[in-house]
Order: C-alpha cells, then structure tokens, then sequence
C-alpha cells in the first residue's frame, strides 16, 4: 500500500499554447481523412489565423501531412502509444471515466493492457484520496495471470493459447496466494467469460483485492482492462456494488472508442493479437 497524495487526473494550470497544440493532434488522431483548416478552427474554436500557424509548425516537424484536401496526423504517430495510437486513444476515453469511477467506489481505479512475455502494463490511474489505498507507480509491470486485468485479457484468447500458455514456465507464485495450478486458472477464466468480470484477493499484493472488466472496441475484442483495487478488508465490504460500477465503466469507455478508428491504427490491432504468443 502507498500512501502518497494522488497525482493522476488533477487538473494544472495548463500552458495555453501547448494546451492548443495537444488538442489539435488530439482532434486530429480522431480522423482518418483530412480535415480543412476552417473546420479545424470552428471545433476547436481558434482564429484561422492562430489554427493555420499551429499547422504549419507541426507539419515543419513532421507531426501533421498537409495536401490539397487538409490536414492529416502523419501515419508514424497512428501507432503505439503515441496521441493517435490505440493506447492514446483507450486512455483519453478512459480518464473522465476512471475518475468518476474513483469518487463513486471511493477507491483506486487503474488502466492496463497487454504487455510481452505474457504481463499487462498498467497506463492509467485514478487514485482515491482516501488516506488508506491501493496505488502504485507508472507504468507498472505484472505477470498476467497474478491479476484481475491480467485474467480478464486472457479470457479473450482462445483455448488452444490459453492452455500452452498455463502449461509454460511463465506461471509462478507472486505471493503465496497466487493461483498457479494450470487446470484451476483455466477454470477461472472461463467463469471470466461467463460472468464478464475477474475478481483476485491477494494474488499479486498481499492485502489487495481487486475486480476487473475488459474494455472491448467496436470488433468485440478486448484491448485494455479497467480495474478497482483496494485494501481487502473494504473491498469485501463493497465488493457487489464495485463489480457492478466497473462494468458499466468499461462498457462506458468502449462506447467511446472510435468507431472507424483511422486505418493505420490497425497496425495498433495487429500488435495487440501477437503481443501474447505461446
């Protein structure tokens, strides 16, 4: 457990250029066609004048393509975790959510997606200020099947992955009550997928619990996991009504994942499928 002050999701005093240069390349991520300068000016309610300026030092460094029909982000910032890649997207729809999932459990809600050698990272956080919590730094590393986000993700993959996977020497204990028999972890993940939520105790941090939903894009599948964890004790205590409040949460954060997501993400879609291999 930590007890330092929460820091994620705290508004700053913004820079108001740089704050202007962020949402055009957000604005721009969105799209996979060009868009004209006067429409660029009117969403994001600038002169033209100051708009064009903006353009023009991006596309001089490379971030924006210019031609006859408008303004494009350049396709090598599409990918990753950059602003237009899919990671960038998944947590620009997540952050209202996670913070009002925060003030609603009154407990720590964190962000993660798949990470190599069969871990998930976690990207994201929302910490409650509650003096007793669950937080950890960014990014952080964990095995995949010692979480909740992490059984959530398996869940999405098939049998035949899923069993050479439990069968490798990847699965060991990260606290005593870490499951790692391979025939019990697949019986967990698949009340996973019956019941679209993972719940662990204890399994990756002696004193936590925790419960996770899958974060599904547009082609049903699961491209991050959104989690609520908390001291055991007050998890058990709220334990329904935080099942319940993450769902709905992640099923919010879908909702707002573009739905004709920009071409070169798919390059984002095809890491995620092989970032875990057996």
């Amino acid at each position: 457990m930590h007890t330092h002050e929460p820091s994620s999701h705290t508004r700053t005093n913004e820079v108001k250029s740089a704050a202007r240069i962020l949402d055009l390349l957000e604005l721009l991520s969105l799209v996979s066609d060009p868009i004209r300068l006067t429409d660029i000016a009117l969403r994001l309610d600038l002169p033209k004048s100051s708009a064009f300026a903006l353009l023009n030092t991006l596309a001089g460094r490379g971030y924006v393509d210019a031609n006859g029909d408008g303004y494009v982000l350049s396709p090598r910032y599409r990918q990753g975790a950059w602003v237009g890649g899919e990671v960038g997207l998944i947590r620009r729809a997540a952050e209202p959510v996670m913070g009002a999932l925060s003030a609603e459990t009154g407990e720590s809600c964190f962000l993660a997606v798949a990470a190599p050698d069969w871990q998930i990272q976690y990207i994201d956080k929302a910490v409650t200020e509650n003096p007793l919590r669950y937080d950890i730094s960014l990014p952080m590393l964990r095995p995949a099947h010692s979480t909740s986000v992490g059984l959530v993700l398996l869940a999405d993959l098939s049998d035949d992955v899923l069993r050479r996977y439990l069968a490798s020497s990847r699965i060991q204990k990260v606290t005593a009550k870490t499951v790692t028999d391979p025939e019990l972890l697949l019986h967990t993940i698949q009340r996973v997928r019956d019941s679209g939520f993972a719940m662990i105790s204890d399994s990756s941090v002696i004193g936590a619990s925790g419960v996770s939903a899958a974060i599904h894009d547009t082609s049903g599948a699961a491209v991050a996991a959104l989690c609520v964890i908390a001291p055991t004790a007050r998890f058990d205590a709220a334990r329904h009504r935080i099942v319940v409040r993450v769902q709905d949460a992640a099923k919010q954060i879908g909702a707002q994942l573009p739905k004709d997501p920009p071409a070169a993400a798919g390059a984002s879609a095809s890491r995620r499928q092989t970032q875990w291999i057996a």
